[in-house]
């Protein structure tokens, strides 16, 4: 870090503001990417769109209004409006139904500033949803599983060995019985009224 002890006469350089201020444009820049660049994911029932646009000396493009076509499987489509959520950012979400028959298809449209250039520069994108979530394929929740293995005294992801290891059972569990009662106490008396009304020989 600059400090007066180590770095006086920089401190002092009429530059020394202008110099950082390139430094940490340049690095966000690089990290952003050149240019117009966007994306589709699906999260949970809705696409998720999101623009980035940077113009030819990487500077952010504010006060824009993309608007994307989003045509269903079913050929039907509608238009959605993006809005500003960061410099050179911009974000929408669209609702999206599980339907087998094709993806998703979503095209950035012209206007709003957004020119023929930036459009071949986009191109389009796909999103498919052929069936509701609880089908999905997910990777492993790991945190779950390891917080659920050390609340139960269990292993996590354990080797072969400790798989089939006779550990043993310490867990407690309680089973109700007032029912074997009941029932007891039902055929006492039953039998208690069939000795009193029994015919003695």
């Amino acid at each position: 870090m600059a400090h007066v002890r180590w770095a006086a006469q920089w401190l002092s350089w009429d530059g020394y503001a202008r110099f950082w201020a390139q430094v940490v444009r340049d690095a966000i820049a690089r990290s952003a990417g050149e240019g117009m660049s966007w994306h589709v994911q699906r999260e949970g029932g809705d696409a998720r769109i999101e623009v980035n646009a940077l113009d030819g000396n990487r500077m952010y493009r504010d006060g824009l209004r993309p608007r994307v076509r989003v045509t269903r499987p079913d050929a039907t489509s509608v238009t959605a409006a993006l809005r500003q959520v960061a410099p050179g950012r911009y974000r929408a979400s669209v609702p999206m139904t599980p339907d087998g028959s094709g993806p998703y298809r979503f095209e950035v449209l012209a206007g709003g500033g957004i020119v023929k250039s930036d459009l071949a520069q986009l191109g389009a994108r796909s999103v498919s949803y052929p069936w509701s979530d609880e089908y999905r394929v997910l990777p492993p929740n790991n945190a779950l599983l390891r917080a659920l293995s050390d609340q139960t005294g269990g292993i996590f992801a354990p080797k072969s060995n400790e798989i089939f290891a006779p550990l043993g059972d310490g867990a407690l569990t309680t089973k109700p019985i007032w029912s074997w009662f009941a029932a007891a106490a039902l055929g006492l008396f039953l039998l208690d009224i069939l000795v009193r009304r029994a015919p003695r020989f």
